[in-house]
């Protein structure tokens, strides 16, 4: 497998996530050109390990999107879910 710089990754992933975006809720986007960009979207995820850990509250999908998109969450059936928002770690105030 070749090498990517972390700037060819981050231009992979931004097309990914272009095709992605361009072909949702288009009713004049055909079925298989549909299923093409989400095949695309898992295969780019996948190559560059950085998939989502997002899970589908009821089939268990997993979400097809990189770590960190914005939006909900995308399973290779095209269901959609909000990602539940993880809190950031609450930091201790040191006392003076």
């Amino acid at each position: 497998m070749v090498e990517l710089t972390p700037e060819e990754a981050q231009i992979l992933r931004g097309l990914a996530e272009d095709l992605f975006s361009a072909s949702q809720q288009r009713t004049y986007w055909l079925d298989r050109t549909r299923r093409t960009s989400l095949d695309l979207l898992a295969r780019i995820t996948s190559w560059l390990d950085d998939a989502c850990p997002g899970r589908h509250p009821v089939h268990q999908s997993t979400c097809l999107r990189p770590q960190g998109h914005d939006g909900d969450c995308t399973d290779a059936y095209d269901r959609t879910w909000t990602a539940p928002v993880v809190p950031a770690p609450r930091r201790e105030r040191e006392d003076e």
